[in-house]
């Protein structure tokens, strides 16, 4: 997202203001394109969790989700796949 819009989605309380917020990944899931994902280490299971920086949503704008269309962009998810891959770790889908 651009810079206006994420001020944007601040101003109107969907997002946190802290853009440099960050979590914890690791055995646990997450959600991109209304899809559940997890990341699983490359060969050490013990890897330690990787650490994500980026905008976080308030409790609003994660409730607003459940009801926003959500925009394919396969060329994103590809990045993405990338990059954990780069950092030692394959983004899965989880089982449904």
């Amino acid at each position: 997202l651009s810079y206006d819009i994420l001020i944007d989605m601040t101003e109107n309380g969907l997002l946190h203001p802290d853009y440099n917020c960050w979590h914890y990944y690791g055995p646990y899931g997450f959600t991109h394109q209304g899809l559940r994902w997890g990341l699983v280490p490359k060969g050490d299971p013990k890897a330690p969790e990787i650490k994500m920086k980026g905008a976080k949503f308030t409790t609003c704008g994660v409730e607003l989700l459940k009801i926003v269309d959500i925009e394919p962009l396969p060329a994103f998810t590809t990045k993405m796949i990338k990059h954990f891959s780069q950092s030692g770790y394959d983004m899965v889908k989880a089982k449904s």
